[in-house]
């Protein structure tokens, strides 16, 4: 049975028939599908540390959906759902500091949905050339 699809929850007993004997049914075994709970992981040499007008890739992986081509995802930055983001990769837009934040992505495979990914907080420091210092007198 797939752990994966809501169509096989519900509670299953198992019935076993002897010609000689009789019958005897098994207690019940209920069967609630589960989605493993993802993790988030960054591109290439991507940190938790980013430089202002960079893009890091973020991925969501899900052991429920090897390939990440089953399920469907959302994507969360700081609690609220970012539109249009749905597959398991999301690029953040870093142009300035408003790429910072906390992201959680959540996956769901045939009508079951994980829980929320750990928190994966990205922090953004200005790009060095866009600094200046001004000489006083």
């Amino acid at each position: 049975v797939p752990n994966t699809d809501n169509t096989y929850a519900g509670w299953y007993t198992c019935l076993v028939t002897v010609s000689t004997v009789g019958s005897s049914e098994s207690t019940r075994y209920t069967l609630t599908p589960t989605v493993a709970t993802p993790t988030i992981t960054a591109s290439g040499s991507a940190t938790r540390y980013e430089i202002a007008g960079t893009t890091v890739t973020l991925t969501c992986t899900s052991l429920s959906d090897s390939g990440g081509s089953r399920g469907t995802y959302e994507w969360k930055k700081d609690t609220t759902t970012v539109t249009g983001q749905n597959s398991s990769t999301y690029a953040v837009p870093n142009k300035d500091d408003k790429g910072a934040g906390s992201y959680t992505c959540t996956v769901t495979v045939s009508g079951v949905s994980s829980s929320d990914s750990e928190e994966f907080i990205l922090k953004v420091t200005p790009d060095k050339e866009s600094c200046s210092l001004a000489s006083y007198s």
